[in-house]
């Protein structure tokens, strides 16, 4: 340098196109990098004022947090509860898509099943035979009891040392010295009765499709007679040729006489002192169809509720299964079936030694009936 301190010509450094090309771009990552530290700070607080208005994080907390000068931990933290953000929306989605099909396709059953109740012809006639008994040629069986049996079990009553105790499997010989007993296994099993006695039923060749209601005058067509009743309304009146026995509406069993049910009904004598009710002009659309089910009748068609209480449901085949299906407004159950009567049912099960007084109380299957579904503006 010379006296002044400036570079002399031939002491300046040089530096070649290249060179100055290259600290050209890396001055150029330099700002990139800077602007990005400045962007992400940004962002970082934009994030913690958030964190602190929902109160995920305390603001004390929040003020020691940024103090670290750290921007690697700050950038980890921010990436951490972002990705976290993400998972729980994605989860949530992914609930409520499930959800959503698991709906459409219960509600899609339950269409399916609208128009099958529709297509059912209705009931025009009713008998009882003894059980095992087959329906006479035009009829048909009314209940279908399936019962899907249970597994082997041991039984080891209680004594003054040991409390009752029933286990899945055969006994042992350790356990028969006990004084335990083997509970055999029963196979799947159905049934068409129920209080000892078969029903059998004779459908119409018309289903709900092809009855004709009454006219805007409350009258049948030429060739039809009206059937239901019409006390009140004729919202329940159905039309039927002339030459038709008018469709069976209601049922009923009791044990007694039943003088509240009026007038109404005719009654048939079943097999164990019961007396079957049926009537044709009740506030009722036409019977559709009978269902025997333990508890009650699911939402869900293809459903069959299990709501047996005692201590030997533990060998029960089917468990694991019943109602299940939830639609709107947490609907478990189809209440639109009515309730006729109820029945130990178990017969098999209570031939078996020591199943009587524990199992037989417990378990019951219900009888219900289900009229045509009604259209309407309303449900």
């Amino acid at each position: 340098k010379t006296a002044g301190g400036k570079d002399t010509p031939s002491k300046m450094k040089y530096l070649s196109p290249s060179k100055i090309k290259f600290r050209a771009a890396v001055n150029k990552v330099i700002d990139q990098n800077r602007q990005r530290r400045e962007k992400a700070r940004k962002n970082w607080f934009t994030l913690q004022t958030s964190l602190i208005s929902l109160r995920v994080i305390p603001e004390k907390e929040m003020e020691e947090l940024l103090q670290d000068e750290d921007y690697t931990q700050i950038k980890a933290l921010t990436s951490f509860i972002t990705a976290t953000l993400v998972l729980m929306f994605s989860v949530s989605s992914f609930v409520y898509t499930l959800e959503a099909f698991q709906r459409l396709g219960a509600n899609k059953n339950q269409i399916d099943y609208v128009f099958d109740n529709w297509k059912t012809p209705f009931l025009e006639d009713i008998l009882v035979v003894d059980p095992y008994q087959t329906c006479p040629e035009g009829y048909e069986y009314l209940l279908d009891s399936k019962w899907a049996g249970t597994v082997s079990g041991c039984l080891c009553q209680a004594t003054e040392n040991r409390r009752s105790k029933l286990t899945i499997g055969s006994c042992n010989i350790k356990e028969h010295r006990k004084g335990c007993h083997t509970i055999k296994e029963t196979p799947e099993s159905s049934s068409h009765w129920i209080h000892n006695s078969t029903l059998c039923g004779k459908r119409s060749s018309l289903n709900f499709l092809e009855l004709q209601k009454p006219d805007a005058e409350n009258k049948c067509e030429i060739g039809l007679k009206m059937c239901g009743n019409t006390l009140h309304d004729f919202k329940f009146a159905t039309c039927v040729p002339t030459d038709s026995p008018c469709p069976i509406t209601d049922l009923a069993v009791s044990s007694t006489q039943s003088p509240s049910l009026g007038k109404n009904y005719e009654k048939i004598a079943l097999s164990d002192s019961q007396t079957l009710y049926y009537s044709r002009n009740s506030s009722h659309l036409p019977v559709a169809e009978l269902k025997l089910t333990e508890g009650s009748p699911c939402i869900e068609v293809h459903e069959f509720d299990h709501a047996t209480r005692s201590r030997f449901k533990k060998l029960s085949r089917n468990i694991k299964k019943g109602c299940n299906t939830i639609l709107e407004n947490d609907v478990l159950y189809d209440e639109r079936y009515r309730f006729v009567t109820s029945e130990d049912n178990y017969e098999i099960i209570k031939s078996q030694a020591h199943w009587e007084k524990a199992w037989g109380k417990a378990s019951t299957m219900n009888l219900y009936q289900r009229s045509y579904i009604q259209w309407g503006s309303e449900c």
